[in-house]
């Protein structure tokens, strides 16, 4: 794929189309975030958007929705609390101005819908092979925010994974029901 290519389940789409709404409700300064896809300002304060993009069908079918949010995005939202906001961005089939509808979510209302799993370490292996189909290995660039595990930090991860299965459950994990959430038009 090359570089200019949009990755099949990339939010670009989704993220300039909020930029554009955010414009036209008088942010200014819209940018790419630290910590979020989006950072504006508006009435003398700085905004955080993080675009999580999801599909129906043109007949407005619902779907179930899951995604995720990384330790880099939650620190940042609980460091702004107030000012740090999760869009759901629902890619609708329907023609009218926006290819998406937009649900504004605080991260104490998304921390509702949230759960923990295992922690898992992701690998990544590039591979080439030769005339005769012997393969060579390569370790492939990787993210700056990324650390590359030892057993002594796979150990703390284990660790934390227990010590945090040992606190007692939260109340919000009986409730099931169904909540409101503001469609911003």
């Amino acid at each position: 794929m090359g570089s200019n290519q949009e990755k099949p389940n990339s939010d670009k789409a989704a993220v300039d189309s909020f930029k554009r709404w955010l414009a036209d409700k008088g942010y200014t300064n819209i940018e790419r975030g630290d910590g979020a896809d989006i950072s504006a300002q508006k009435d003398g304060k700085t905004f955080f958007f993080e675009i999580k993009k999801t599909s129906k069908d043109g007949n407005g079918n619902n779907k179930y929705y899951f995604g995720a949010a990384t330790l880099t995005e939650w620190k940042t939202a609980i460091e702004n609390k107030g000012n740090y906001y999760f869009v759901i961005a629902i890619e609708t089939k329907k023609k009218h101005s926006s290819p998406f509808d937009f649900y504004m979510i605080s991260p104490q209302e998304l921390l509702r819908y949230s759960v923990i799993p295992p922690f898992k370490v992701d690998f990544n292996i590039r591979y080439e092979a030769d005339k005769d189909g012997n393969l060579t290995f390569f370790r492939p660039a990787r993210r700056k925010s990324t650390l590359v595990p030892d057993e002594e930090m796979m150990g703390i991860l284990i660790n934390q994974w227990k010590d945090l299965g040992e606190r007692p459950k939260d109340k919000h994990e009986k409730e099931n029901g169904q909540d409101d959430f503001t469609k911003l038009e």
